[in-house]
């Protein structure tokens, strides 16, 4: 194949597109699918080589999941080939919950790709991290200290400036040194600011915890205070108390919440603690503990309010318990669990 025809993209934009061919195969398969939708997916297709490699590799993945058709689990799709579209207007002759197990399947397969992708950018950006399921407590040059949970990273960025840490990805409680009182000429004097997608949180005492979401982060305030900001408005602060919390993400940060369980001891304690989480928010913290990576379908679903305390040894405990409290169905397949 001759080279100039491969589009270059970037990481970001790559995977967008994969998530996007998975999610057209999903629906697809599903019965309301019409002519119209048909043709909208034939357009996608037009508008870009990236688009049908992307489609490409969704059903490849699909056949690769089709074997397990003979256990009633996925569906055969028998003879179709890669970027054949035919409408599946007639001849369905497969339940539909057959249909919504293999797009669950094929949605999990996109996703599962587009986060090994991930894994391979943190190891050039990060300074240090944790596997999924590990902890680890990392000592900072000023004795600041930074307790990693499972599947998380930080960067550490020391200047004479500020002392910064950056969250590339999971959870971290910090304990920061605090700012000490110009009295001698090796007092601290550097602020503590531990940077996390579009925001930053500086310590205005100690210990405090930051988790990144995929849509937000989340700060939460342990002993003493922190002040959270926005990168393009740190005029605007918003000052977070032991027992609070507070979340952000491009367009704001949200008002003060006050919990009901005691965060610090919470961590301690090894315990997943979720008070009216969603179900996004909720896996993308189980998955930091749980070998096989758990993905949700369905936006519906993943903005479900979820409630409860789980120990981070009992990951599959935990699944398991949400998904009966919201009436949801397991798809669990060789490194793969999908929520539908």
């Amino acid at each position: 194949m001759n080279p100039l025809s491969q589009p270059k993209l970037l990481p970001d934009a790559a995977d967008d597109i994969r998530l996007q061919a998975a999610a057209w195969l999903v629906r697809r398969a599903d019965e309301d699918w019409l002519l119209e939708d048909e043709q909208a997916l034939q357009r996608w297709l037009d508008a870009d080589v990236a688009n049908r490699q992307a489609y490409a590799h969704a059903q490849h993945v699909w056949a690769e999941l089709g074997a397990l058709g003979q256990s009633g689990l996925l569906p055969d799709r028998g003879t179709d080939t890669v970027l054949e579209t035919q409408p599946l207007l007639q001849g369905r002759m497969r339940r539909r919950m057959l249909w919504k197990g293999a797009g669950a399947a094929v949605f999990a397969a996109g996703a599962l790709w587009v986060g090994a992708g991930s894994q391979i950018m943190l190891a050039f950006e990060a300074d240090y991290r944790t596997g999924v399921g590990e902890r680890r407590e990392i000592a900072l040059p000023d004795g600041s200290r930074v307790h990693l949970g499972g599947g998380s990273a930080v960067a550490v960025r020391y200047d004479a400036q500020q002392r910064q840490v950056i969250l590339l990805r999971g959870e971290a409680l910090f304990d920061a040194k605090p700012v000490d009182v110009p009295s001698s000429r090796d007092a601290e004097k550097r602020p503590f600011v531990v940077a996390a997608a579009d925001g930053r949180t500086r310590a205005l005492g100690t210990r405090f915890i930051v988790e990144r979401f995929d849509e937000r982060t989340q700060v939460t305030g342990v002993f003493h205070q922190v002040a959270v900001s926005l990168d393009h408005a740190p005029q605007d602060a918003v000052v977070v108390s032991p027992g609070q919390r507070v979340s952000y993400d491009r367009q704001g940060v949200s008002s003060v919440q006050d919990l009901s369980e005691d965060v610090g001891q919470s961590w301690e304690r090894g315990l997943l603690v979720f008070e009216r989480m969603t179900l996004a928010d909720v896996v993308g913290r189980l998955n930091r503990y749980h070998t096989s990576r758990i993905v949700v379908r369905g936006q519906a679903l993943a903005q479900r309010r979820v409630s409860g305390v789980f120990l981070q040894s009992d990951v599959p405990g935990a699944v398991q318990g949400v998904a009966q409290e919201l009436g949801a169905r397991l798809l669990q397949l060789p490194g793969l669990v999908v929520l539908f």
